[in-house]
């Protein structure tokens, strides 16, 4: 179905394109939609060969160590996210065995999507926590939440909990990535969310025993 949608518009605006005779505006308009839907079939393709890669283990995964704080903080500047939409809170040291760029994967696509479902005016929190249990990095949004019934199969790949509010470059494979990515680094994912208020996705990684 994802990459079914994007072809049938394809080919339904090459087809209208033929047919009729367009406006050089028109013909703008339908060469943009048409990039837009190859970018968007790019970007599944790619993630859906990163994610079997991992699982076959033919993607070469570097563990080295790595201060996660240090590098929350950077990949926060690297990224360009504001002070006003994001608000970080992380130790001094944190340091961890782990693969900067899987983890840059993870972060982005729980931020992004915290940004994408909060309000305009809301604020993104991430939160770095260290126990001898256990390490926590955490991402809380002010959004819409998820029902109790959907917390499990958002991890699945290709659902959506409420694809009307889905931009046009959601794939549905970002969380089921992001489950990946924490597994590959011997921890796991969870979520707590009431509807309406919000949502808070939680990596936990092994803490020094």
């Amino acid at each position: 179905h994802e990459l079914r949608t994007p072809i049938s518009i394809i080919k339904g605006a090459c087809e209208y394109a033929m047919k009729y005779e367009e406006t050089p505006e028109e013909r703008a308009e339908t060469i943009g939609m048409i990039h837009r839907q190859a970018d968007k079939m790019a970007g599944l393709v790619s993630q859906l060969l990163s994610m079997t890669r991992m699982e076959q283990g033919v993607e070469n995964i570097k563990m080295e160590s790595l201060d996660l704080g240090k590098f929350v903080r950077e990949f926060a500047v690297q990224q360009h996210w504001s002070e006003n939409q994001i608000q970080i809170r992380t130790p001094d040291i944190c340091m961890i065995e782990g693969n900067a760029e899987l983890l840059g994967r993870l972060l982005q696509n729980l931020v992004e999507n915290a940004i994408k479902y909060s309000p305009k005016q809301g604020k993104v929190q991430v939160c770095l926590e260290e126990t001898k249990e256990e390490i926590r990095l955490s991402v809380r949004d002010q959004g819409i939440g998820i029902a109790k019934e959907d917390r499990e199969k958002i991890w699945k790949r290709f659902y959506q909990v409420d694809t009307s509010r889905s931009s046009d470059e959601g794939t549905g494979l970002g969380l089921a990535m992001v489950k990946q990515i924490a597994e590959l680094h011997g921890g796991k994912m969870s979520v707590e969310s009431t509807p309406g208020e919000g949502s808070v996705f939680t990596l936990h990684l092994p803490g020094k025993k």
